[in-house]
């Protein structure tokens, strides 16, 4: 497993872990959605880009974003960390990109 799978796979992780723990779901499925969108970038599902713009950078940054905003919310030590590894996760490949 290469270290960008494995990036992946945390952040799928830890949104996953988010939408089940917080009483407000819609930020975490987004997150959900946006890792599993890169899953499928990563295995070359998702070809090319979107407007001129890497898949990775598209969706590290809304990673980020919504770790962030999930992270102002949440209360727990578990759902702390999950959204500290989400926002992680997508600044590095935000970071990796640029």
């Amino acid at each position: 497993m290469t270290f960008s799978m494995t990036l992946i796979v945390i952040a799928l992780a830890s949104a996953v872990m988010l939408t089940l723990d917080t009483s407000s779901r819609l930020l975490p499925a987004l997150g959900v959605a946006a890792g599993i969108l890169e899953l499928l970038a990563h295995f070359n599902v998702l070809h090319g880009n979107l407007a001129g713009l890497d898949w990775f950078l598209i969706l590290g940054g809304a990673l980020a974003v919504i770790g962030v905003l999930v992270w102002l919310r949440v209360t727990t030590k578990l759902t702390v960390t999950s959204a500290t590894l989400l926002v992680a996760v997508g600044a590095l490949q935000v970071i990796a990109r640029l």
